[in-house]
């Protein structure tokens, strides 16, 4: 039989270059993209683009979860929840998101994807690409109120406020979503 021994990814040379573990991996990193519908019963349609995301540290724990084991925890991504953020923020200039983060600081409401869809360039995949569009849909009676912040939750994630892992966080400028329009956020990621 035989046994070679590997070193760890750090001390690990690649090519004859040197590279370090940090240099190695520093481009394999997976973002996040936002973008917010507000449909209107009048008909007036608001698209705000919220930007990119932050992946919080939880994130690589959930991640190392589902490939050590995929029956557990129960979800990779479950849903997604929204949120008015803390009562002494500034809606209009609520502060930056941080990976340190593990649960919305005034959770509203959560709910399950409406689609989750891998995408090709701009177009739906039949086939897995390194894209996946999660999209949720709030009706009229659902997530009511001044949102200033949302995340991707999994892992042991359910419809009650606060379970689960916080995958991916954000804040943002308020979108005020009145019981008289539907909201449609689809949250892309890039892996």
């Amino acid at each position: 039989m035989n046994s070679e021994k590997f070193g760890k990814a750090k001390d690990m040379t690649l090519g004859g270059f040197g590279l370090k573990e940090t240099e190695l991996f520093k481009d394999m990193e997976i973002e996040g993209h936002l973008i917010a519908t507000l449909n209107h019963n009048d008909g007036r349609v608001e698209v705000r683009d919220l930007g990119k995301n932050i992946i919080t540290t939880a994130a690589s724990v959930l991640l190392a979860r589902l490939i050590k084991d995929n029956m557990e925890p129960a979800h990779g991504a479950f849903g997604l929840a929204v949120g008015t953020g803390n009562i002494g923020w500034n809606p209009l200039l609520p502060p930056a998101a941080t990976a340190a983060q593990t649960v919305l600081e005034n959770e509203l409401f959560r709910k399950t994807f409406q689609s989750v869809n891998f995408i090709n360039g701009v177009v739906i995949s039949a086939s897995p690409t390194n894209v996946l569009d999660l999209t949720t849909f709030f009706t009229e009676a659902e997530a009511v109120g001044g949102l200033v912040e949302m995340g991707l939750v999994g892992g042991d994630a359910t419809l009650v406020a606060g379970t689960g892992t916080l995958i991916n966080y954000r804040t943002f400028p308020v979108i005020n979503k009145p019981n008289t329009a539907t909201l449609t956020i689809t949250w892309r990621l890039t892996f």
